[in-house]
């Protein structure tokens, strides 16, 4: 059965103004998980279950815009270890129309993908390419850290998400999905007029970086013959974009062996609020490996390079296993 255009127009609009997920993060105190450098997963409806069978990985790419470098940066190709829970509910709406919600519960934590660094919790690095002093080539390069508790275990990401399916009107709707947390930008290297600057460890802003991302809402007409494209929208199977901003404090700690604070320095190269970001994601599903003894999926080591994490292949166009490279725009945001 055919439905009428104000119809669709009224599911439509009832996507767009869906409210957006900005959800909670985990509390301070988690207990040590079944994998090293991983916390026991509590929320959802079967935790036990869900920390043996939970885990996999999946892939990302991203870019990024420095407002005070006036530079576009990307993120590169990287791992994200989620642990997942998903649901389904079917239901009939006011219409008599069929409808299945499928809700997602995912924790996302961020990894060094084939080097970095060797602990869950740390992004792959960030090149961002300025001048120092007007004149003098700069490069700095950064790495995004999730927020640590007293256990020394990273707080993830959490995204709630949810994909309704209107059988009867032969529709997907996905609503905007989002998350806001507070990461810890550090600087890993310097390099001034092509010469490495040695900084100590400490140079960072510390867990105060305030990241919101978002998705936007989407309804696809498969009456019609449209099909999900990850450049739009964003589903918990077969990921998507989310678009927001980075805010990046001042750094402290920059010292150089030498005894030389940059901090101010780097502050003026890189600080500022509202950085443009935009994050895609792949498929969900990358099977880095599997337990011998419950042969439930492993999530990926934090140094697991993207050729070895098994990652799902292509679905159709538009829907890739390892999202290509994000195209850097010519001009600013």
């Amino acid at each position: 059965m055919r439905f009428s255009l104000r119809s669709r127009r009224a599911l439509v609009a009832a996507a767009l103004a869906a409210p957006l997920l900005f959800l909670p993060v985990a509390g301070s105190a988690q207990e040590q998980g079944p994998y090293d450098g991983l916390p026991l997963i509590t929320t959802g409806n079967d935790p036990a279950t869900r920390n043996t069978y939970g885990w996999l990985g999946v892939a990302q790419v991203g870019r990024a815009y420095s407002p005070v470098s006036q530079q576009w940066g990307r993120v590169p190709v990287g791992l994200l270890a989620t642990n997942i829970e998903f649901a389904t509910t079917e239901r009939t709406d006011e219409n008599g129309d069929l409808i299945v919600d499928g809700d997602f519960d995912i924790h996302a934590y961020l990894q060094p993908t084939g080097g970095g660094g060797d602990q869950y919790g740390l992004s792959p690095e960030i090149v961002i390419r300025t001048v120092a002093f007007g004149s003098i080539p700069t490069e700095v390069r950064l790495q995004l850290r999730q927020r640590r508790d007293e256990a020394d275990l990273p707080v993830g990401f959490y995204i709630r998400t949810r994909l309704t399916n209107n059988y009867t009107r032969q529709l997907q709707i996905y609503p905007p999905t989002g998350l806001e947390d507070l990461v810890d930008v550090a600087v890993v290297g310097l390099t001034v007029d092509d010469v490495a600057v040695p900084l100590e460890d400490s140079c960072a802003t510390g867990p105060t970086a305030r990241i919101e991302l978002a998705s936007e809402a989407v309804v696809i007409d498969q009456a019609a013959g449209e099909q999900f494209v990850q450049d739009r929208g964003f589903s918990g199977a077969e990921g998507g974009t989310l678009n927001g901003t980075l805010d990046i404090p001042a750094f402290a700690g920059c010292t150089t062996t030498d005894g030389d604070d940059l901090s101010a320095v780097l502050t003026s190269l890189v600080s500022g609020p509202d950085n443009p970001v935009t994050v895609k994601l792949g498929i969900l599903g990358c099977y880095y490996a599997f337990d011998d003894q419950t042969y439930a999926p492993l999530p990926p080591q934090p140094d697991t390079a993207i050729a070895d994490a098994g990652c799902a292949p292509d679905l159709r166009d538009g829907v890739e296993g390892v999202p290509s490279p994000l195209p850097l725009p010519s001009t600013p945001p």
